[in-house]
């Protein structure tokens, strides 16, 4: 059974999965100058992976299809700090 998986993080990132799951993505959504990510995990496959937005605004990155994605977490790229995820940690 598929369900949709979204993430947020500070009105700036929206990362998401749908339907069957087989991709994900992540859209910049605020104009602040930093770029955002989605770290991810696949039910068949060990590991995390992450997925970069550096295009700006209303952009949207998506990965490449694979197994089912079972978790994600939407993140604000931050130069001097740490970044700021939805989930302060995964795995």
């Amino acid at each position: 059974m598929a369900i949709d998986i979204h993430s947020y993080k500070d009105d700036a990132v929206h990362a998401y999965s749908y339907g069957t799951n087989t991709r994900t993505a992540v859209t910049d959504t605020k104009q602040d100058g930093h770029s955002v990510y989605v770290q991810y995990g696949r039910q068949a496959e060990s590991g995390r992976y992450t997925l970069h937005n550096k295009s700006g605004l209303g952009t949207t990155a998506t990965s490449g299809a694979g197994s089912a994605v079972w978790y994600l977490a939407g993140c604000i790229s931050l130069s001097w700090e740490p970044d700021r995820c939805d989930i302060d940690r995964i795995g």
